[in-house]
């Protein structure tokens, strides 16, 4: 058989030869694709590039930063105002930020950082017990320039802002070692609330509350009730529940004639007799009813809204703060309730010792207020705005507007003026917005509100320092160890006022120490770590003797890991040496750091908590994880072998972790719970679960039905329900 010839086309004749050489058919298509990618970067470039120049260009509008204001349902009224401001001043937007405090407070870690970086908002609405702290930072810039210039702040001004209209409680929280921090916007006290219905029931008078501590007692006694089972069915009275109502430790305190502070701010007075006295009666109280752990697990069933446990009958009494009015009035309209002053010891009611002459009873007050930052562009601008938000105008436009949208809801909803801080304004407010019915709930709100207006005047304040929040921290953290047995009053209160008193020492001796030389620690620092490099490098090449070729390949490994050392050493070793040369130090960010030397270690050691927390390390680094890995290894197993039924169990073990949760707690929520329409419980009517669509997003009953049926739930919202799409938050009730 011939043998056959294999012939190559000619380079000529082959479509692939091109000038000399063959080319892929795909290079021309990768060379397009390559140009084409290369004009997309260089206009994706090109367009930030005229972007931010376009952006960075000098706008005519003023933009005002503003931090800590709610904008939200329950404050409808705020938008109103902002809106009015930049109607009056268009050269000004105002860009509200809550950060946070739709929550309960602004995000402090976010402030202070943007302090630090030079980049803080023009404004912020502070909650006020903190000012002292932020003013020893020198963080708030002093008001006094702009409350006493004629140009900023003129008697004839319509806007004048006048120190002497404001409550004292509230005027004085805003002033650190005499100077003006803030101008307080709001404010609040607390009030005892009692359930008539409750009282008639026991035999009480319903119309007289408890006015002493022994009376409370009495109260509580006849108005608490034990289920067979020795749980609670209903209770009279608790005198703080930390999660629940808004009263505490401070207000027992001070009704008692206690102080937690010395005149001069340098002390801590925690343990002083009439504070003693007041956490040994509050200890006794807990004790006659059973004890505070017992109270505290009734407590931790409290729901709130509808299911408020003073609406639904499981306290009778309790203290909270004024503006729990509107809930009583919205969730409650047809509980029988009365306000009172909170009740006082009978020594104070009846004038004698030490309370000869003073105030028969009190409260305490908190609130919020507004401080510019240091470092703001626009203090002037920002100190208008604060004057606008606290005009007697401004107030108005914010409850007509708060009133006419609460009144627009289905039902709709009774409303009180907020408390200022301002009295005159609160005098006017309260004239035209309180309800003017003669109906039952009209009466008991309006009634109510004027108790709380009138003991502002007689109102304490926390005390104005740098160690607020530790002193406030230690205060609650001694009423739960002597209320719950652990220690007793005087321990309690002496390990508090130990522990902030360490924190003012060290900050009222700070001067003595030394600052910390940043130059020579950070050289001593970037010499010692290429000390080491140098001495493993060279230990390395010393032990392993590799050839020149090799030798190259290392040095041109070690070139192309310079990227890596230089992340390395800049973003990882680096603030580990720093953390490590601050831990000697007393540095807070904002000032430059002082040498303390091992005084920080100190005081952890004698911190009673370095015990538990290194307990809790240990727990789960030698028992939590390794038993998770292998309860996770154990179940893997069992779902992979070959059992029958698989299918099914594997079905069951993950279908908690595909349906969402949130979905479950919405649907739960609506059937045993009724809504916030007064609607009866969607368990003894099912039908309204699918006949009556709610408001939308969350909390709504067409969430519920996209969970069940999400086929026929798709489009059937109400359009003209008022709160579809409503923004999220709430304005949280000053502490």
């Amino acid at each position: 058989m011939p043998a056959v010839k294999y012939v190559l086309p000619a380079p000529a004749l082959d479509p692939l030869y091109r000038n000399g050489r063959y080319k892929l058919a795909g290079n021309a298509t990768k060379t397009w694709l390559t140009r084409l990618g290369v004009a997309l970067g260089a206009l994706v470039l090109l367009y930030f590039g005229l972007r931010s120049v376009w952006v960075e260009r000098p706008s005519q509008r003023t933009e005002l930063v503003v931090w800590g204001l709610v904008s939200g349902e329950e404050t409808k009224g705020v938008d109103a105002q902002i809106r009015e401001f930049e109607r009056r001043y268009p050269h000004i937007r105002v860009r509200n930020l809550a950060m946070g405090a739709g929550s309960g407070a602004m995000n402090a870690q976010k402030l202070l950082t943007s302090i630090a970086g030079e980049v803080p908002p023009d404004l912020v609405r502070q909650d006020r017990f903190t000012i002292g702290d932020w003013a020893s930072r020198e963080t708030f810039v002093p008001l006094d320039r702009f409350l006493q210039s004629p140009e900023h702040n003129s008697p004839k001004d319509p806007w004048h802002i006048n120190p002497a209209e404001y409550y004292p409680a509230t005027w004085a929280e805003a002033v650190y070692q005499g100077k003006v921090y803030a101008i307080p916007d709001s404010t609040d006290d607390r009030l005892l609330y009692w359930n008539k219905d409750m009282f008639r029931r026991a035999g009480l008078d319903p119309e007289r509350p408890p006015r002493t501590w022994e009376e409370l007692e009495e109260y509580t006694a006849k108005l608490t009730k034990r289920n067979p089972d020795g749980t609670f069915a209903q209770i009279g009275f608790i005198p703080v529940i930390t999660t629940f109502t808004n009263s505490w430790f401070y207000l027992y305190s001070w009704q008692n004639g206690g102080e937690f502070m010395s005149p001069d701010g340098r002390r801590c007075t925690l343990l002083n007799p009439e504070s003693k006295e007041a956490l040994q009666w509050l200890t006794d109280f807990y004790d006659r009813i059973h004890g505070a752990e017992s109270v505290m697990a009734f407590a931790s069933t409290f729901q709130p809204n509808e299911q408020d446990p003073f609406i639904t009958g499981k306290m009778a009494m309790k203290v909270d703060i004024n503006s729990a009015i509107r809930n009583l009035g919205r969730f409650g309209p047809d509980l029988d309730f009365g306000v009172a002053p909170a009740p006082v010891p009978a020594a104070r009611l009846r004038q004698e010792g030490r309370f000869k002459g003073v105030e028969r009873y009190i409260t305490w007050s908190g609130g919020y207020s507004f401080a510019i930052p240091v470092g703001s562009r626009h203090p002037d601008e920002a100190w208008l705005f604060i004057k606008w938000m606290n005009s007697l105008e401004s107030r108005r436009i914010f409850n007509r507007v708060q009133r006419e949208w609460n009144e627009g809801q289905n039902p709709p909803r009774p409303y009180v003026p907020e408390m200022h801080a301002n009295a005159r304004i609160n005098e006017v407010l309260f004239r035209e917005f309180v309800p003017k019915g003669n109906d039952p709930l009209s009466v008991r709100m309006r009634e109510g509100s004027q108790v709380g207006l009138d003991m502002m005047p007689n109102a304490k304040f926390r005390p104005v320092t740098f160690v607020g929040q530790r002193l406030w921290d230690e205060h609650m953290r001694a009423f739960e160890q002597a209320t719950g047995r652990k220690l007793t009053p005087e321990q309690a209160l002496a390990r508090g006022q130990r522990t902030v008193q360490q924190e003012l020492d060290l900050v009222f001796n700070r001067a003595q120490r030394p600052y910390l030389n940043v130059p020579l620690a950070a050289g001593l620092s970037v010499g010692l770590v290429l000390a080491a490099v140098a001495g493993l490098a060279f230990y390395s090449l010393k032990r392993d003797r590799v050839a020149p070729l090799l030798r190259q390949e290392a040095r041109a490994g070690v070139l192309f890991a310079v990227p890596w050392f230089i992340g390395f050493f800049g973003l990882v070793l680096g603030p580990m040496v720093a953390s490590v040369i601050f831990s000697f130090c007393d540095y807070d960010v904002l000032h430059p750091p002082r040498w303390v030397g091992a005084q920080n270690y100190a005081r952890m050691l004698d911190d009673r908590m370095l015990g538990r927390a290194f307990f809790n390390i240990l727990y789960l680094a030698g028992i939590g994880i390794p038993l998770s890995i292998l309860v996770s290894l154990g179940l893997a197993m069992l779902l992979n072998s070959k059992v029958k039924g698989m299918p099914a169990y594997r079905t069951a073990f993950y279908l908690p972790s595909l349906m969402p949760i949130v979905a479950m707690a919405v649907l739960w929520l609506f059937i045993l719970n009724p809504d916030s329409r007064g609607e009866p419980d969607l368990a003894r009517h099912p039908r309204r679960l699918v006949r009556a669509p709610g408001p939308d997003l969350a909390g709504g009953r067409a969430v519920v039905e996209a969970c069940i049926h999400p086929h026929d739930a798709v489009g059937r919202g109400r359009r003209d329900d008022p709160l579809a799409g409503r923004p999220a938050g709430r304005p949280a009730a000053p502490v």
